[in-house]
């Protein structure tokens, strides 16, 4: 038997988070939604507590434009701390060359604001296709 999938996301617009996370359900994830990433236990962590065998998350969705970290620093303090998440989308109204070079770096999908729910099927349908069902999730942050 397959595992529930878990995704996390990251943002503060309430009209934005919405669809987001219904998908996500609507797909049979698991969902954890923050508005600031500086409450996400997953920032708070000065490291990363998965082990070689476990993940915290499947899928990352995060705005970039976000209250005391934006997407972009939250990704990179978690690649960082050796985070395992791969699948990883940043969300915004404001995609520059600069955002789009820093996004690339950090293997992220971008999407313009606002969200074509259509793109984010399928961008699920990909990605989902790679997804690990074996690999454990850890729940040390979901407490």
């Amino acid at each position: 038997m397959k595992r529930k999938l878990r995704a996390i996301v990251l943002e503060d617009d309430r009209l934005s988070q919405e669809p987001l996370s219904s998908v996500l359900k609507l797909r049979g994830y698991e969902v954890y939604t923050y508005d600031n990433p500086s409450i996400c236990p997953l920032q708070r962590s000065p490291e990363c507590r998965c082990t070689e065998d476990e993940r915290c998350t499947d899928i990352l969705m995060s705005d970039l434009n976000m209250p005391l970290v934006s997407g972009l620093e939250y990704i990179q303090n978690q690649r960082i701390k050796g985070c395992k998440c791969k699948t990883v989308a940043l969300v915004s109204a404001e995609i520059t060359y600069s955002v789009e070079q820093k996004a690339k770096r950090l293997a992220c999908q971008l999407f313009p604001k606002p969200v074509n729910i259509k793109e984010i099927f399928g961008w699920l349908n990909d990605v989902e296709k790679d997804l690990d069902h074996n690999v454990n999730l850890t729940n040390w942050f979901a407490c």
